[in-house]
């Protein structure tokens, strides 16, 4: 074979190669996408340090806020829960808490709950071990001078929590408060369509997740959420003449038994009628 030749074939290897690779990399992300996306809480309920609702008769359930605060919806949220006379727990971002800590202040002595969102954001799935923990001490630091009790309770940006986010707050001492019922607000569905969702997955225990503002983004507006006001006053005009109260995140722990599983979450019936069809 001359040397032209191997020269061909040499190059003609690499680009199978490299299709190779280019393959074997999208079957990777069709299998995140697929597989393990829905699987996404797995590390921390396999360690045990994700919170996902508490088992109780009583009729109670949490609302909880990402991403605030924010200097319009938040007060607007506030005012209602206020004529409602209802609390709530609201995970902020650091960012947003250096801009606004009146705001954070006034929920906080109207008897609401202020918790850490990071500081800026991001994934954490991302982030190696010491930029996790970075974020979640520069929102403490400022959380600091505003709630009496540390540390406060944590949630990830979207969720994400691997193995590696799961061991740096076990390491901080910090469980991971997810939750069960999911209304959407930031998909920006109609109320009527956030209330069905409730109304099929409502129940004592519950911890229902909203947003009250936007994650930071440099050039950008911050997207409305007079949506997630408005639901706010239909979810209580509702569901507090049934009988329901909504309380902080900690009245709900103390109330209930805490589930560090997300299936465990969903009423008795659902869960019989779902392992009567296995």
């Amino acid at each position: 074979m001359t040397p032209g030749h191997q020269r061909y074939w040499r190059r003609g290897l690499s680009l199978v190669r490299l299709g190779l690779i280019l393959a074997a990399t999208t079957l990777i992300i069709l299998g995140w996408t697929k597989g393990l996306w829905p699987q996404r809480f797995m590390w921390p309920q396999a360690f045990g340090e994700g919170v996902f609702c508490v088992r109780t008769e009583e009729p109670i359930m949490a609302l909880t806020f990402d991403d605030g605060p924010d200097p319009i919806y938040t007060p607007a949220i506030l005012a209602i829960l206020e004529e409602y006379q209802a609390k709530a727990t609201f995970f902020a971002i650091g960012q947003h808490l250096f801009q606004y800590p009146h705001i954070a202040q006034t929920l906080v002595a109207q008897g609401h709950e202020l918790a850490n969102h990071t500081f800026s954001h991001p994934d954490l799935n991302r982030r190696l071990r010491q930029g996790i923990l970075q974020e979640v001490k520069q929102t403490d630091a400022l959380l600091g001078a505003m709630i009496p009790r540390m540390p406060p309770y944590f949630r990830p940006p979207y969720g994400h929590a691997n193995l590696l986010v799961t061991d740096a707050l076990k390491a901080l001492g910090r469980p991971i408060l997810f939750w069960d019922v999911d209304l959407r607000d930031w998909a920006d569905p109609s109320v009527d369509h956030m209330m069905a969702i409730l109304k099929r997955n409502a129940h004592p225990g519950a911890i229902v997740l909203l947003h009250d503002s936007s994650p930071p983004a440099a050039g950008s507006a911050s997207k409305s959420r007079q949506k997630t006001v408005d639901v706010v006053r239909q979810i209580l005009s509702t569901y507090i003449p049934q009988g329901y109260q909504f309380v902080t995140l900690s009245e709900l722990l103390d109330r209930g038994e805490t589930q560090l599983a997300a299936r465990s979450c969903r009423p008795r019936q659902d869960r019989a009628r779902q392992d009567l069809a296995a």
